[in-house]
């Protein structure tokens, strides 16, 4: 069984989305600095879990969770108040950190200087 997850900064308000195998391996992995990506704003909690029977499936909802479309929103607005708590701020944040990392690895990926805006 493969899991999308959506991990949240418990000191910080920056959020990452992934996929793993075995959920309690990846988030201690996050927690103990091993992911390069996650590892400065350790430590994390799961806000969003979802299993699929198959990598191919799970790696495809996690690309469209990354593309921030429609899917991305809809996912967004029911797992608002485990993003946010009281204060909504941090899931505008969270949703321009996320979209800045996508496209800076997109531009990445196309041989392209990525260049690191901050929202």
């Amino acid at each position: 069984m493969y899991f999308v997850y959506i991990l949240k900064s418990v000191f910080h308000e920056e959020c990452y989305i992934g996929i793993t195998n075995n959920p309690v391996r990846r988030l201690r992995e996050h927690n103990e600095g091993r992911t390069f990506s996650t590892k400065r704003y350790a430590p994390w909690k799961y806000v969003y879990l979802e299993g699929y029977g198959n990598k191919e499936d799970a790696e495809d909802r996690e690309r469209k969770l990354k593309q921030f479309g429609r899917v991305h929103r809809q996912l967004m607005k029911r797992i608002f108040r485990s993003l946010t708590g009281i204060n909504p701020a941090p899931f505008v944040e969270c949703s321009a950190e996320i979209r800045r990392k996508t496209e800076a690895t997109r531009r990445k990926a196309l041989g392209k200087v990525a260049i690191d805006f901050d929202f």
